[in-house]
């Protein structure tokens, strides 16, 4: 740092004023300069020293900006990655799931025709059988339209019988 000058000649007379020897007085002086002022920071000291921060702290975010950067590309990255995977993972749910609906139509299918058959087949058995029953009805409503004619000559003949015989 460069140093500052200070006023040797006023602070020696100072030091006569009160007393002290002019050698000793001119000896203090200077080695007082030599101490105090060389550790003194000027005006232009601290426009360098603030332009050499500035310097390193304009690198230093610039290589932070950098790394920003590269942190933000690497991210980017890794989103279409992840998207990629999830798209072909979603592709190939969505195949297995048409491929199991597929499955199941045929499934179903398969069983509604089974179904449709046995209802079917009731369906002729049923009708078999209801026809065999109106058959075995008519069969007893001639018999029994048949006894109950027998009967009723039956029962007019007795009654012929008894009205003849009264």
């Amino acid at each position: 740092m460069a140093s500052t000058a200070l006023d040797t000649l006023a602070y020696a007379k100072r030091l006569r004023d009160a007393g002290v020897p002019v050698a000793q007085a001119e000896a203090h002086a200077e080695a007082a300069r030599d101490l105090i002022v060389g550790d003194l920071a000027t005006k232009a000291d601290l426009a360098a020293l603030q332009a050499s921060l500035e310097a390193t702290m304009d690198r230093r975010f610039a290589a932070v900006d950098q790394r920003f950067t590269s942190v933000d590309h690497r991210a980017d990255a890794l989103e279409q990655k992840l998207d990629a995977r999830i798209d072909a993972l979603e592709q190939r749910l969505d195949a297995k799931i048409d491929a199991l609906e597929q499955k199941l139509d045929g499934k179903i299918d398969a069983l509604e025709q089974k179904l449709d058959g046995k209802i079917g087949a009731l369906e002729q058995n049923l009708d078999g059988k209801i026809g065999a029953l109106g058959l075995a009805i008519q069969s007893v409503e001639q018999r029994l339209v048949l006894k109950v004619g027998a009967m009723l000559v039956v029962g007019f003949a007795a009654l012929g019988t008894i009205l003849r015989l009264t």
